[in-house]
């Protein structure tokens, strides 16, 4: 389980920043990048460097880094919203500028302009600069373009470096424009396979529409080293208007290729490709809360991802700001759950007055270079004006070091074990054909969904186990790719069986589907030792109300595991229910176990479910919730687990900006 120490908050010790600054962060770890964020609370050095001139000619956005043969990183700075001289700059000044450091990001020098033969109108701008370094050896980057009177500019150009970056290839575009405007940032890959991938927001050119409204996300890819491209078949599109921007792309488990992006709903959304990247699943809400700002997504060394990302709720539906938070989150799962975010840069926070954008990273032999932008907020969630030429230059950045290395522990997510019955499967609301249904559903997952959903947006990273995986929320009758349908509700049970194992009773489109004629389940304590769960929700008991039973059982979870034993009083009852006037009284025995256990040293708390409900929230059966029952619950649950981890959280956003 996560605690303080799993958390590292990092803040550099700054005053108000000027506008259109850059900073970089170096995290000192080479074997303690398999560390993150599971670290010890550092301490951290300011070094403020002479880093980036900011001139009316110069307000760049979207640094994008790779690390040299020699171990230098090396640093382009695009331009940012193009100043009103647009066409003497873009003659003078369409390419980046270059900054060397030789000593892993502490400093910075400004090494001139990319030497890339550049025979295209318009210049870079407006996004990130993409560096990656291709198998065969060369370096490629992806440079956004801006072609004047397009908002955005048109496509992404390639060029490549056969001298480490001394010089480059003439630019080329990717793809065969459209008059659309197609989006981009550090998010250049390549896939196992040798593919080439470059994801991209395509923005339809229509009147009234604001940025990010009806944005599909798809990929440029590449089979023959970069020589000819060709778009998705299949792009990343959300129905409404929030659209899919500003996509990033990673490899997971299985050849599989993970999108996330950001929209206008309160959060990053992600989508899944099966086939390196041609087609795409529909996009569903990550855990990551997101004001529409943009994220950067990399495959640490050990394997597992890293986000970097704002978390905070925007001001309203649609807003893009604050954009601030800078935090990070890191998932060993192929990005199906998230640790907790760390906060690196939370400048701005308290007077909204700073946005933390457009982050970009690399790896060194030390360990992490992280670049980002910051400039002033605007309130009215507009961009006029941020590039007004009154903006000063010649000011200073920070860097900020930790002083003493990163400790080799590793993040999990929480792993949570789902135990009881009927009503921890939760199918009953959903319907086939008039028949309760345990397959994948709209309707299912009872008061697991809900809960997942509730962790998520609170950041905490989980992994639900169980050795039942049906009445799973879902459509079509496969389940929703964000939702984990892991549990062991074992409908019908008791007690005793929950302790012993047996025969589940199991709906038939349950067994036709598996090809089965029935489900079996060992006893607790196998289940226990198969799954090591770090938290266990149990409500047990409505089916025949054996206390002894239920205390046997609570005494074996306790010898057996060293999870936090959560223990629900039952929810109540009414007819035509048989036995609903046993609930009070079975209820009022549970507390005298678990002070018995917590006398021993057990992690054991008791969670008065029965007062959650009313008898209102039942289903006509009488002993079932309704959806609204079900809500009631995953809000119980998540109150206690939350306030488990209340410690681990303590450097985290607060709580009125992560529930807003």
């Amino acid at each position: 389980m996560l605690a303080h120490s799993d958390l590292l908050e990092l803040k550099p010790r700054s005053t108000h920043m000027n506008k259109f600054t850059f900073l970089a962060l170096t995290a000192l770890l080479l074997a303690p990048l398999a560390a993150l964020p599971a670290v010890e609370k550092a301490e951290f050095v300011v070094e403020p460097e002479v880093f980036i001139h900011h001139t009316p000619e110069r307000s760049f956005i979207g640094p994008g880094m790779f690390v040299l043969k020699s171990g230098d990183v090396l640093m382009a700075a695009p331009w940012g919203r193009p100043p009103t001289n647009y066409e003497q700059l873009a003659a003078k000044f369409p390419v980046p500028m270059l900054y060397r450091s030789t000593d892993g990001g502490r400093t910075w020098k400004e090494q001139g302009r990319m030497k890339v033969g550049w025979s295209l109108p318009g210049m870079v701008s407006d996004g990130g600069v993409s560096f990656l370094r291709v198998k065969d050896g060369r370096l490629a980057a992806l440079l956004p373009r801006h072609v004047h009177g397009q908002k955005g500019g048109g496509l992404p150009v390639i060029t490549f470096s056969n001298d480490d970056g001394a010089t480059w290839t003439p630019a080329r575009l990717i793809g065969e424009s459209d008059g659309s405007w197609y989006v981009m940032n550090d998010r250049l890959i390549q896939l196992r396979s040798g593919r080439l991938l470059v994801p991209v927001a395509h923005m339809p050119q229509t009147p009234g529409l604001r940025e990010g409204d009806k944005n599909q996300s798809l990929c440029f890819l590449s089979d023959d080293g970069g020589q000819s491209w060709r778009q998705s078949k299949v792009p990343a599109t959300l129905d409404d208007a929030r659209g899919m921007a500003e996509p990033c792309v990673a490899e997971v488990e299985g050849g599989r290729v993970l999108m996330l992006a950001r929209t206008g709903s309160g959060f990053h959304f992600a989508s899944r490709s099966e086939d390196g990247g041609d087609t795409w699943s529909k996009p569903e809400p990550a855990s990551l809360m997101s004001p529409c700002s943009s994220l950067t997504l990399k495959t640490l060394p050990d394997g597992r991802l890293i986000v970097f990302y704002n978390h905070a709720a925007p001001i309203k539906a649609g807003a893009f700001f604050p954009r601030t938070p800078l935090c990070y989150a890191v998932s060993g799962d192929g990005g199906k759950t998230w640790s907790p975010p760390v906060i690196v840069d939370d400048e701005g926070v308290a007077n909204k007055d700073r946005q933390n954008i457009y982050p970009s990273a690399c790896f060194t032999k030390e360990g992490m270079v992280v670049m980002w932008s910051t400039h002033g907020a605007d309130p009215k969630g507009s961009f006029a004006g941020q590039y007004d030429a009154s903006i000063g230059g010649g000011k200073r950045a920070i860097l900020a070091m930790p002083t003493k290395a990163l400790p080799k522990t590793a993040s999990k997510p929480l792993r949570i074990l789902p135990l009881g019955d009927s009503t921890t499967r939760g199918s009953y609301l959903a319907q086939n054909d008039g028949k309760a249904t345990g397959l994948p559903h709209p309707l299912s997952g009872g008061w697991r969904k809900s809960l997942q959903d509730k962790l998520r947006a609170a950041g905490i990273s989980f992994d639900f186990v169980g050795d039942l995986n049906y009445a799973a929320f879902g459509r079509g009758g496969v389940v929703d790719s964000d939702f984990d349908p892991d549990h062991h509700g074992l409908a019908g049970f008791g007690n005793a069986g929950i302790l012993n194992g047996g025969v589940v009773p199991t709906p038939t489109d349950v067994l036709a589907s598996l090809g089965v004629k029935q489900i079996k389940v060992t006893g607790i304590i196998d289940v226990l030792k198969r799954h090591q769960p770090d938290v266990i929700l149990l409500m047990s008991g409505a089916n025949g109300f054996d206390a002894p039973a239920r205390d046997q059982l609570i005494r074996t979870i306790g010898e057996t595991s060293t999870a936090h034993l959560f223990v629900a009083t039952i929810l109540p009852q009414k007819a035509p229910r048989a036995g609903f006037n046993k609930v009070d009284p079975y209820n009022a025995s549970l507390p005298a176990i678990v002070a018995t256990q917590q006398a021993a040293g057990k992690r054991i708390t008791l969670v008065d479910m029965h007062a959650a409900l009313t008898t209102d929230d039942l289903l006509s059966d009488g002993v079932h919730p309704t959806q609204s029952g079900m809500e009631k619950m995953a809000a119980k649950w998540f109150e206690t687990i939350d306030a488990s981890q209340k410690e681990a959280r303590t450097h985290l956003l607060p709580r009125s900006q992560l529930s807003r």
